[in-house]
């Protein structure tokens, strides 16, 4: 049972970093971890999981980050961004090449998915890696996750955005000389 004053998991991941000290002192992190701007495109429960991946990183307990957690939380990203994109295939196996089949990541994404994918069956499948490998996968994992975000999310929603502002310009250049030629009549 824990301790009255012990947060749960959960808590410590919905209200930021925290670092457990022997079990018992919580330090919060400076500075916090801010969203990345560009996430504003990202589903929120997508986002939601990625920023828990990204607690975990710097989350301690009794002396030890808890980096194979967020590799594993990393991969749980990858799998509901894909769903959120409408694929509904079984496996992430298959989620990940059915968006390359259907050309809707090239092959560097594709690649990308594949090692988020296997970086996070690592820690759960396989024994423990040394800290040092540990932290090393699940920071190149926190940065291909965000990269594949960017990629499936910010950057469609950016190039629509700006596509939207070239239209409406067009469309205001066309009424302004249609009205010009309207006057000069």
């Amino acid at each position: 049972m824990m301790a009255a004053n012990h947060k749960s998991i959960e808590n410590i991941c919905t209200e930021g970093a925290v670092s457990l000290q022997n079990g018992v002192t919580m330090v919060k992190s400076w500075p916090a971890r801010k969203k990345p701007k560009h996430f504003s495109e990202v589903p929120e429960g997508v986002a939601k999981v990625y920023g828990r991946s990204q607690r975990l990183l710097t989350i301690k307990q009794d002396g030890e980050v808890f980096y194979e957690s967020a590799s594993t939380s990393f991969r749980r990203t990858l799998e509901l961004a894909l769903k959120s994109l409408g694929r509904t295939e079984k496996t992430l196996f298959a989620k990940i090449k059915g968006m390359a089949k259907d050309g809707l990541i090239p092959e560097s994404m594709e690649s990308l998915a594949t090692a988020i994918r296997l970086g996070g069956n690592e820690p759960t499948h396989d024994f423990p890696l040394p800290d040092d490998q540990a932290k090393e996968e699940a920071l190149a994992l926190s940065e291909f996750t965000e990269l594949f975000l960017m990629y499936a999310f910010t950057l469609p929603a950016r190039v629509a955005a700006r596509q939207a502002r070239a239209d409406a310009r067009k469309e205001e250049a066309a009424m302004h000389a249609k009205a010009e030629a309207g006057e000069g009549e």
